[in-house]
């Protein structure tokens, strides 16, 4: 289980600190992408995360715990961010920045409105649909 408190200024991906792989090891450095879940699980169990998302419980658990060695496929990012009640973008650039990818900050935050994310589904339709009709020309 993941307790989501800081040590020594570091997430701990795991319970008491200690590494799942390594129970006796403590966990230094979280990748931004599990940070990202970890953060946004909060209380919720792996197990809850995987029922909305419809990945496997153990996915998400690597993700949160193992190094991120390569990008997981879009249909992976796209449930998780499903599941996790953020955009797309945001767990695009976790998990390209957790991957070793440079993302510049103007990319990661994509011209994204500070709090967008915080929204509902239906709330960032709604304000997708009114930057639509905002940008699209009048005679269209």
């Amino acid at each position: 289980m993941v307790c989501g408190q800081r040590t020594r200024g570091v997430l701990c991906a795991c319970s008491n600190g200690r590494s799942a792989r390594s129970p006796g090891r403590t966990v230094e450095h979280l990748h931004e992408l599990a940070e990202l879940i970890v953060t946004r699980k909060g209380r919720r169990s792996y197990s809850e995360l995987a029922d909305r998302s419809g990945l496997s419980r153990a996915a998400i658990h690597r993700l949160t715990t193992a190094a991120l060695r390569t990008i997981p496929d879009p249909d992976t990012l796209n449930k998780l961010a499903i599941a996790l009640d953020v955009s797309i973008d945001r767990v695009a650039v976790a998990a390209l920045r957790s991957a070793g990818v440079l993302v510049t900050d103007r990319f990661a935050t994509g011209d994204v409105l500070e709090g967008l994310d915080q929204l509902t589904p239906a709330q960032r339709a709604a304000v997708e649909r009114l930057v639509h009709v905002m940008i699209t020309p009048a005679d269209e």
